[in-house]
């Protein structure tokens, strides 16, 4: 690992949660001229397909209770 990537690495854990979930956001981001206009009509498609699944019954919603339930014990087991 070279020495500036540990420096940065080092940096990274100073910033706060939302703020390393930004840089790591930013990281993510393809280079380029910057045109987000082709992500945003795929993603406005994915949000219209998925509603349509749930309003037509193709798929069935899940509690948020039952989620956060499972993924509680997904965590204890990780920890263990």
């Amino acid at each position: 690992m070279s020495t500036l990537l540990e420096r940065i690495r080092e940096q990274a854990k100073q910033l706060s949660d939302d703020e390393r979930c930004i840089l790591g956001a930013e990281l993510l981001e393809p280079d380029g001229d910057g045109d987000d206009a082709g992500i945003e009509q795929a993603w406005d498609e994915e949000i219209l397909r998925r509603v349509e699944e749930i309003k037509s019954g193709k798929v069935q919603m899940i509690p948020m209770e039952q989620v956060f339930s499972e993924l509680d014990e997904m965590l204890r087991c990780r920890r263990q």
